[in-house]
């Protein structure tokens, strides 16, 4: 296992390091790797189920101090 970081990343490190075999890719990162050959393994969803992709995390005191920002930050993303 080598922790990568973002799935681009991860696409990246599969591409150029033939010693790693296998990664989690999301689209459209799924979709490259089968265009460059790679084959799909099946279905994170499939697999595991339905999941949360992204996260959002804050200091419980920085987002009480800062309600606005925290708020429109939210309706933005």
């Amino acid at each position: 296992m080598h922790p990568i970081g973002a799935t681009f990343k991860r696409l990246d490190a599969l591409r150029e390091n033939p010693d790693f075999s296998a990664s989690i890719l999301n689209p459209p990162f799924s979709i490259i790797a089968r265009q460059k050959g790679f084959r799909s393994l099946g279905s994170l969803v499939e697999i595991l189920g339905s999941y949360q992709a992204t996260a959002l995390c804050g200091m419980r005191s920085w987002v009480n101090d800062n309600e606005d920002i925290v708020k429109r930050y939210l309706v933005a993303y």
